[in-house]
């Protein structure tokens, strides 16, 4: 309960800072705005300011829930600055989703592919639902624009006048902004205009996206079990990933989930593409400290060392590997000081068994305050727990964590 009250103490305190901070650029930007539109009192102004940010992560979320409605896919979830609305068993609850870095987010709920032709018409369906966000910015900029036009040249009030123009100008620069990330990628995360290059030409892209989102959806284990085509798939072009020795963190993620997969007990014989990867990275030294120092690669690394830690034969590359990888891990985040707790417990170093079976502590994601909400996402974490805490019954303790 003090760890709550600290959080939320240190939430309210930041976002005072960024108020005060944006106060502040108000007030000055004020002096170039011409008389007639200065009749707001400038805490109007704020506030009109916060609430036209809010409405353009509406219009730009709205644009891919609804493109996600015409292709006939259900949506699972929607995310909105710190709320989170999300479809469980059937219903939408509202949940509230802090210091995640995702300002906004629409989820579908992944349908199945069982063939080629699926595959196809899939990736089509997504490139139109990553660039409906954009679209949308765009088109409610210039609805809000025309909009306020009109009422400045029409109304005679200088207070309606003044929002008007403050609602125009503030719409113009957040979209502005919000349009300019959107060409963002780097090698771990990718916005919606070049996702939507990637996706319309990219079939490993493609596949990796969908199985991820599978973990996302309201049947996870059922959905990941009969998708036998598009797990295919991915392997397939994983292939040509290793044959091009390609170590793109969106490659090793397909690798860890296949890995984890395997560490789980989900798969009895680990995919011949993975046991590849783990020999190229394993021989390429150079390849294996670039995944040290990136945060989705050393998570890949914890669980090679567990993998490695499995059989006597590569026990002593485990430690070793292990030793390095936490020599080289700066910061030691919440999600690090979990793997590494995880580790030292299959090790043998220290027992942690009480720690890792509470589902509470579990973190596998630098975004764990929104994936925490997706049941699908800690499937295989748990059996992993379970495996290596030799834990009897089938159920992790899992208090409501909902509310942490």
């Amino acid at each position: 309960m003090i760890s709550k009250v600290v959080f939320y103490t240190v939430y309210i305190v930041i976002l005072g800072i960024i108020g005060a901070v944006a106060y502040f650029l108000v007030s000055i930007l004020v002096r170039f705005i011409p008389e007639q539109f200065k009749e707001l009192p400038l805490v109007a102004v704020f506030g009109l300011v916060v609430f036209v940010y809010i409405l353009a992560l509406v219009v730009h979320e709205g644009g891919h829930v609804i493109s996600i409605l015409r292709n006939k896919i259900s949506l699972r979830a929607v995310k909105i600055q710190i709320f989170l609305f999300i479809k469980i068993d059937g219903k939408w609850k509202l949940r509230f989703v802090f210091s995640d870095g995702l300002d906004g987010i629409a989820v579908p709920d992944m349908p199945l592919i069982r063939n080629e032709e699926d595959f196809l018409k899939m990736q089509k369906a997504f490139a139109k639902i990553l660039i409906a966000g954009p679209l949308a910015t765009i088109y409610g900029w210039v609805f809000v624009f025309v909009i306020s036009l009109v009422i400045l040249f029409r109304s005679s009030d200088p207070i309606i006048q003044s929002a008007a123009f403050a609602i125009s100008s503030s719409f113009s620069v957040i979209s502005l902004f919000t349009f300019l990330i959107l060409f963002v990628k780097d090698e771990h995360s990718v916005n919606d205009i070049p996702g939507f290059q990637l996706i319309k030409k990219d079939a490993f892209f493609a596949a990796y996206l969908f199985y991820q989102y599978i973990f996302f959806s309201s049947s996870p284990e059922k959905l990941r079990d009969e998708s036998c085509y598009l797990k295919a798939k991915l392997i397939e072009e994983l292939q040509i990933k290793l044959s091009q020795k390609d170590v793109h963190m969106y490659t090793i993620n397909a690798i860890d989930i296949l890995l984890m997969e395997y560490l789980a007990g989900i798969v009895k014989e680990m995919p011949k593409v993975v046991e590849g990867y783990l020999d190229f990275l394993l021989n390429d030294s150079e390849a294996l400290t670039k995944l040290h120092k990136s945060g989705d690669g050393a998570y890949a690394c914890f669980h090679i060392v567990q993998f490695l830690y499995m059989n006597d034969s590569t026990r002593h590359s485990a430690t070793e590997l292990y030793d390095r990888l936490k020599t080289s891990l700066k910061p030691i985040t919440p999600v690090i000081d979990y793997f590494i707790r995880q580790t030292d417990h299959i090790i043998g170093l220290e027992d942690h068994s009480e720690f890792l079976k509470n589902r509470k502590n579990m973190r596998t994601s630098q975004i764990h305050s929104f994936t925490k909400h997706f049941d699908g996402c800690f499937v295989d974490e748990i059996r992993i727990i379970e495996n290596i805490t030799n834990k009897i019954s089938t159920r992790i303790n899992a208090p409501d964590y909902r509310d942490e």
